[in-house]
C-alpha cells in the first residue's frame, strides 16, 4: 500500500508535492504544538490550584491572627493576678501547718483561745500527731520571719504548670465558745485565702460555754 502511494506521489507534479509536504509538515507541526499545549494547561491548572490553596490558608492564618491577637499588657497583667490568686487559694502543697496557723489565728481573734486540731482517720502523709494544737505552727523555724516579726506564710511560687488536678484532705477543729463567736469563727474562715469547705458541725451545749467540733476539708493542687 505504501509503495502504491509512493509511485503516485513520484507522478504528481512538483507544485502538487510542495503542496502536500507543508499539509504534513503543518499537521505534523500542530499535532506537537497540541501535545505540548495541552499539557502546559495541565500543569498550569495544577500551579494555579495550588496557588489557590496557598491563598486560602493564608487568609485562614490571617483570620486565626485576627481572632487570637496577642494579649496586651493588662491582660498578661490580669492573668497573672488570676494565677496568683488561684495559688493562694489552691497551693501546690498541702500545707497544713500555715493552714492550721491561720485558723488558729482566726479563733483567737474571735476570743477563742482553747482551739485544737486533729486529723481524722484514714489519712496519710499527716505532718502532725493526731490532737498537737496549731502553736507549733507560729514557732516553727521554716515559717519565722528571719529580722524577728510576725510569723511569715510562704506560698508556693508559680510554677509554670497548666494541667492541675485538684485533690483534698479534712482537718478536725475542736474549742469552746458562744454562739456570736462561733458566727464570726465561720466568717473569719470563709475569708482566708485558702480554699476550705465546711465538711461537718456538731455542736454541743456545756455550760458555761458550747463544745465546738468542726471538720474541714481542704483542697490543693497536683501539677
Amino acid at each position: 500500500m505504501s509503495f502504491y502511494l509512493f509511485r503516485i506521489y513520484k507522478t504528481l507534479s512538483p507544485s502538487l508535492k510542495f503542496t502536500i509536504g507543508l499539509l504534513l509538515c503543518t499537521i505534523v507541526s500542530g499535532g506537537i504544538f497540541f501535545t505540548l499545549y495541552h499539557s502546559g494547561i495541565a500543569q498550569l491548572r495544577s500551579v494555579r490550584q495550588a496557588l489557590t490553596a496557598v491563598e486560602d490558608n493564608i487568609t485562614k492564618v490571617k483570620e486565626l491572627q485576627m481572632r487570637c491577637a496577642p494579649a496586651s499588657t493588662d491582660e498578661k497583667k490580669l492573668w497573672k493576678e488570676v494565677h496568683e490568686a488561684f495559688a493562694m487559694r489552691v497551693p501546690s502543697d498541702k500545707m497544713l501547718l500555715p493552714l492550721m496557723n491561720d485558723i488558729a489565728r482566726v479563733a483567737q481573734e474571735c476570743s477563742i483561745y482553747d482551739i485544737s486540731f486533729s486529723l481524722p482517720e484514714q489519712q496519710e502523709n499527716l505532718l502532725l500527731p493526731r490532737g498537737q494544737t496549731a502553736s507549733i505552727a507560729a514557732t516553727d523555724e521554716r515559717f519565722a520571719d528571719p529580722a524577728g516579726g510576725d510569723t511569715v506564710i510562704p506560698y508556693p511560687q508559680d510554677r509554670g504548670d497548666t494541667s492541675i488536678k485538684l485533690s483534698n484532705f479534712l482537718v478536725q477543729t475542736s474549742f469552746h465558745c458562744r454562739y456570736q463567736e462561733l458566727g464570726s469563727f465561720l466568717k473569719g474562715v470563709c475569708a482566708l485565702p485558702r480554699l476550705l469547705e465546711v465538711e461537718s458541725l456538731t455542736i454541743e451545749r456545756k455550760l458555761p460555754l458550747m463544745e465546738v467540733k468542726i471538720i474541714l476539708r481542704a483542697f490543693y493542687s497536683e501539677r
